[in-house]
Order: C-alpha cells, then structure tokens, then sequence
C-alpha cells in the first residue's frame, strides 16, 4: 500500500510537471507578438532568446514595398499594398537575388521578390516610445543579406533601448543599372530603402518606435548608401544622425557610372539579346523584362574585365530632375559645396584598418599563384584595374599615383610576391 501510495505521489507530480510546461509553452506561443499597422494590416512575430536569455521580438520579412517583379522591375519602388489577413512573419525571407563572385566557389541566391524589412524589438523596452537604427547591410550593391545569421539583433536587443530596422534592396543589375534616361532611371536599390525609410516614418510607431529618431547606418556598401541619403532629397527628414562605417558616397567601388548606355547594352547581349545597341531605350528595357532573374544576374559577369574586376560593376548614378521621383542629380562633390543641400544632419563615420578591411576584393589573388602571375604580366593595367584608378581621367596623374604607391607600399617593387602582397594590401585597405 505504502509502496503504491508513493507510485501514485509520483506521477501526480510527473503529471502536474507535464502540465506545468505544456502551460509554459503554450503561454509562450500564445503570446507571440502581434502588431496591427495603419493601412497596411496585422503582423504576427516570434518571440526569440536573447544573450543572457532575455527574449526580444523579432518580426522576418515584413514587405515595405510591392514586388519588384514582371512590369515593376526596373521601375521606382511603390509602397506595400494592404493586405486582408494577418501576415506570420516568423521566417527570414529569401536575400535579393545576387551572383556572388568574391565566394571560393561563386554562387547565385536569393530571389527577385525581395523587398521586406526586419524589425526587432525588446521585450521590455526601457521607454514608452524608442529609438530606432535603421541599419542597411554591406555587400558591394551586388550581394548581402538582412538574415540574422549575417547581421544578428541580440547586443542591441539587450539593452531594452532601440528598435532595429533593416531592409533588404535590389542589387547588382536589378539595383543599380541604369540607361542614362528615364526608361531604365537607376538607383532603385537606394530608391528602395529610402522608400522603406518612408514607411519606418510612416509606421514604426506602431511596434514601439519614435519616428522622429531615427538613425542611419551601414557597413561599407551600406555606408555608401547611408552617406548618399544624407544628400538626397528622397529621403529628406526621414532620419536625424548618420553613422557611417567604412564607406562614404565616393568610395571608389561606388564611383557614379558613367557611361551607362555601354553597361546596359554590354547586360544585354550578354543575356540573350540580339542587337541590344540598336534599340531605342524603351524597347531595351521592355526585351531586359522578359529576361529569367536568374539570367541576368549571370550575364552581369560579362562586365567583368579580369577575373572578379571591376569589383563592382553596377553602381549609383546622376539622375536628371525631369525624370520621375530622381534619388541623386548632382554629384557629391557638387553638393557639398552647395548652400542648397537637402538637409544636414550630425554624423559620425569611421573605418577599422587594423582588421584588414577592402582586402576582401583580393582574396583570390593572395591564394592563387597562377592569379598572380597573370597581375604581374601586365601590372600596371591590373593595378589600376584593382584600385578603380581608371576613373581619373589624366592618364598622366595615373601613372603617377601608381608610381607613388608601389614606392611608398611596395618597395618600389612593380610586381606582387610574398615581400610585396603585404604592401599591396595595405593600399587596398
């Protein structure tokens, strides 16, 4: 009896600890965090464990603007249409479409329906209403991704203090290619994320957030773009500070394209069409339409003048003011010599040498003998290739930079070896 007794004392303890913790897990699911937006519709996030396991709310994939897709697709982004039911946004979405070359065995990913924007949230925020850092992601405008394997919330969510925003944007040709007239305008990548700029204004209020403090940011290719919407008046009065690491608006991988016609007719024949330097704008756009996703992006190596460079090969560009919603019609230099500038705002910007930041451009070329050899047969063409030196326009002061730098860096030595690679790579960085 007493035996039997203490059988059942124990299960009605399993019993009530099973209980206990189906109660738990079905609380945690239950209160999985809903947000309803003005206009737009409902979302429903996941709660997920922090560093020291407090838990902050995470809301994967939350489409700011409608699919860049068929008929959209080299056009201005358009603003997310309502949606009827409550979207589940447990998920990260698949990154913008994009060929990566600098990979040791380059790859194709992601698709052209891409533009959604994360936001992670605390779960016991400090403040009624909380900052938000609107951070874009790096990538050279050709690859990257928002998905927190990459770029990750968790020391920003364990302060309780912000709110954190990122959004994806179209890359390499579906960003940034440009026909030099309105028919294929450019910039739609930065044209993106300042329309995803707009609906953090628009709506972050209703996750927590103060619209009127907002801070942009990047890392290299995102900084790059964080600097330009400090110039833009597309993205006038959508944010308060800059913080800007490692890039600034003339990096030299992110020099303003310049003759773009030859860039979209060079895509063009690449991807399957026939006489893409006779047709008129409008029908070249029309036909690159009706190219596969996946085709176009191959086709951007054509551009590739030796192994993976130029580095990047589609980039910003200057828009004219007649054409619809420009991002960008005066270059940088012009615009910081303007009393006339869209807004100012305080900024803070910076890089890390010490970690050998812009070599990644060379990894191929410091592992690879035979790469080697090939830089060194024409040094100076490769150099200059490497070191987007081809934008001067004086051939004369190009000769001359080269001769400086391989003095200062390289011994004075025209040629790359196990003496020199270090010396190079420091003039890379």
């Amino acid at each position: 009896c007493i035996l039997a007794h203490k059988v059942l004392y124990k299960m009605n303890i399993l019993y009530v600890t099973f209980l206990l913790c189906f109660q738990k897990l079905y609380a945690i699911k239950a209160a999985e965090p809903e947000v309803c937006i003005e206009a737009l519709g409902c979302v429903e996030g996941v709660n997920v464990a922090g560093l020291e396991g407090q838990q902050y709310e995470a809301f994967y994939g939350i489409p700011y603007a409608q699919p860049p897709i068929g008929e959209l697709r080299f056009k201005n982004p358009l603003p997310a249409e309502h949606w009827q039911h409550k979207l589940m946004v447990k998920e990260p979405k698949p990154e913008c479409i994009q060929f990566n070359v600098i990979a040791p065995t380059p790859y194709i990913s992601g698709e052209e329906d891409c533009l959604y924007l994360n936001v992670y949230r605390p779960k016991n925020p400090t403040a009624d209403k909380l900052p938000i850092l609107f951070y874009i992601h790096g990538g050279g405008l050709f690859s990257g991704s928002i998905n927190p394997l990459f770029h990750g919330p968790e020391y920003f969510m364990q302060t309780n203090e912000i709110i954190l925003v990122l959004p994806a944007y179209r890359l390499g040709p579906f960003g940034f290619l440009s026909s030099g007239d309105e028919h294929i305008a450019g910039n739609y990548g930065l044209k993106d994320q300042s329309i995803a700029l707009k609906w953090v204004h628009q709506h972050i209020n209703a996750f927590g957030g103060d619209p009127s403090r907002v801070t942009i940011s990047g890392h290299s290719a995102g900084s790059v773009s964080a600097h330009l919407h400090m110039f833009s008046p597309a993205s006038k009065d959508l944010f308060r500070n800059a913080i800007l690491m490692s890039g600034v608006g003339n990096s030299p991988f992110a020099r303003l394209t310049i003759d773009q016609r030859a860039v979209v007719d060079k895509l063009a024949t690449a991807a399957g069409i026939t006489n893409a330097e006779k047709m008129p704008s409008n029908e070249l756009a029309a036909a690159l339409r009706t190219v596969p996703a996946m085709d176009l992006v191959k086709a951007g190596g054509a551009l590739k003048v030796w192994d993976v460079h130029p580095f990047v090969n589609f980039r910003p560009n200057l828009e004219d003011e007649s054409w619809p919603e420009p991002f960008m019609t005066r270059n940088l230099f012009q615009l910081t010599r303007s009393v006339n500038m869209p807004q100012t705002v305080p900024w803070i910007g910076g890089s890390m040498l010490s970690t050998g930041e812009g070599t990644v451009m060379a990894l191929k070329l410091v592992s690879d003998p035979v790469l080697q050899a090939e830089f060194n047969k024409n040094f100076d063409e490769h150099f200059t290739l490497v070191l987007e030196l081809s934008g001067t326009k004086n051939t004369g002061k190009v000769d001359e930079i080269i001769e400086r730098l391989v003095a200062e860096y390289m011994g004075g030595v025209r040629e790359l070896n196990k003496d020199t690679m270090d010396g190079f790579l420091a003039v890379i960085q």
